[in-house]
């Protein structure tokens, strides 16, 4: 159990991260109805322009009123996310929560004995692991060397093998392993990472890395296909991603603007306008559905 001093260091820690993740929440719900409003622009564009071409009055406000709205709500949405970001908690804070959160769920795991409460454990359980893999995530981000020789000296090999140890061991026995010996072993682990965040050294890094290779087992949570590994390299290689991307954008647009001219015989200028547009639309969407689908921290 958590002792009196960090019980009042976790319910401090509590009321920073959530008022941090609140706002980073309700930023993303904004961006994402702005996305949403954007996505009724791809149909509105080529049947606003149709509607004109039929001498339609008013026909402009199918494209206008959706795509203004989308800019508001991008705007407040944005707005509200850095707002949020000026209130983040340091790393350091973020990391000890997440560990506190971890241990906490996997004591109401344990404390929980009687059979009618198996629900209730598998709740406590999946909390767990969502706040194990939030601590991954912000490790994973956070905890890099770069190219400072003394620290890669120092503490390179250390870092990146507790890394992988709480990538391939840890955590995936927080998930799956067995609760009455490798779960208990994960959760003293995980007292034992409270303890060393608190005063960090290269010595309890080295024995926390060495306990777990002893007592924890590998345990693979998914096979890779081939589709998992083409999302992991472009999450890897955000260039290659973004380049892909516009390529896609771009041949859409050709498309729209050989559709508007050989198929419904605009003038080259017209289905220009409109493939431009087309591509300033998806575009646009692309940079919002990057930005909306970035995951919010829970708290």
């Amino acid at each position: 159990m958590l002792t009196a001093n960090q019980r009042k260091e976790y319910d401090d820690l509590k009321e920073d991260v959530r008022e941090y993740v609140r706002n980073l929440r309700v930023g993303l719900w904004i961006i994402k109805f702005a996305f949403f409003m954007l996505l009724i622009e791809i149909p509105a564009g080529p049947v606003s322009f149709l509607l004109l071409r039929a001498g339609i009055p008013f026909a402009t406000l199918l494209f206008s009123v959706p795509f203004s709205l989308f800019l508001v709500l991008f705007m407040v949405g944005v707005f509200i996310q850095t707002l949020g970001q000026r209130k983040s908690p340091s790393v350091d804070k973020l990391v000890r929560f997440y560990t506190y959160a971890t241990v906490e769920n996997l004591d109401n795991y344990f404390d929980l004995k009687r059979a009618d409460t198996i629900q209730r454990k598998k709740e406590f359980r999946k909390k767990a692991i969502e706040s194990a893999y939030e601590l991954r995530s912000f490790i994973n981000d956070n905890w890099i060397i770069g190219d400072f020789k003394l620290g890669k000296e120092l503490l390179g090999d250390n870092v990146s093998k507790f890394k992988e140890l709480l990538f391939k061991r840890l955590i995936p026995n927080i998930e799956k392993g067995d609760p009455e010996t490798f779960l208990r072993k994960a959760s003293d682990i995980m007292y034992q990472l409270i303890t060393f965040f608190e005063k960090p050294s290269t010595e309890d890094l080295k024995r926390i890395c060495k306990y777990m290779s002893e007592e924890l087992g590998e345990i693979s949570l998914e096979r890779e296909g081939y589709l998992t590994r083409f999302s992991a390299f472009l999450y890897s290689h955000g260039s290659v991603k973004h380049a892909l991307g516009i390529t896609l954008i771009t041949m859409s647009s050709i498309c729209i603007y050989l559709l508007a001219r050989y198929l419904f015989l605009a003038s080259d200028w017209d289905s220009f306008r409109l493939s431009a547009e087309f591509w300033a639309i998806l575009a646009a969407g692309y940079f919002v559905f990057m930005v909306a689908t970035r995951k919010a921290p829970k708290g």
